[in-house]
């Protein structure tokens, strides 16, 4: 997950200035640090269980009705219906003493949780909205957050970010800067502009 984070940092950072070769200059950096920390002396490419899990839980969400499918299980739904499924199988479970464990309590991956319990129309609200995010950080040229906002959505496309406090709080946060300070920005643009006209006006 190290290396998909570094990958849409690489990323946001080259292609949010509009220059197709910083782009492939970006995607030639990312394969030799790609064979650099190579997966035989590095873990940045393991997956930890992951895609395991992710053709588990999804695969058997697949298999519900067409509504549930459509408006997801329901917020928070998840963790109950996950481990329903984890003990009827057995999948990923071990006996520690008198305990069991190997629970997902969450399925790392924040875009597959929104899509199990959303549902495709939860799913696509959110992309609608990262989308307008993007767009209003690179139509103001705040790069910055532009990048910042890619790299969260890498990070929660294989772990859970959103889940965790201090993690959300840092994405609300990114969202905020992304839509607010570009209409903020452009406001106070405008103002100046028209002082400007003003102030031309008054000496002619």
């Amino acid at each position: 997950m190290p290396f998909a984070v570094l990958t849409a940092c690489f990323l946001a950072l080259f292609a949010s200035k509009r220059g197709v070769f910083r782009l492939f200059l970006a995607i030639f950096l990312i394969g030799i640090i790609a064979y650099l920390f190579g997966p035989d002396n590095h873990d940045y490419f393991s997956t930890h269980g992951r895609y395991q899990a992710w053709e588990f839980f999804m695969g058997n969400w697949y298999k519900q009705s067409t509504m549930t499918n459509i408006f997801g299980t329901g917020t928070g739904t998840y963790f109950e219906i996950s481990q329903r499924w984890q003990n009827m199988t057995g999948f990923n479970l071990a006996k520690i003493g008198n305990k069991m464990t190997g629970y997902y309590i969450f399925l790392h991956s924040d875009i597959l949780q929104i899509l199990f319990e959303q549902g495709i129309v939860g799913l696509t609200l959110i992309t609608l909205l990262s989308i307008h995010c993007l767009r209003m950080a690179y139509k103001n040229k705040q790069i910055e957050y532009f990048a910042a906002f890619i790299a969260y959505i890498a990070c929660c496309a294989g772990n859970y970010p959103i889940r965790l406090g201090v993690h959300g709080i840092i994405g609300v946060s990114i969202i905020w800067l992304c839509l607010y300070n570009g209409d903020a920005k452009i406001e106070v643009t405008e103002n100046n502009s028209k002082r400007r006209n003003n102030n031309g006006k008054k000496r002619a």
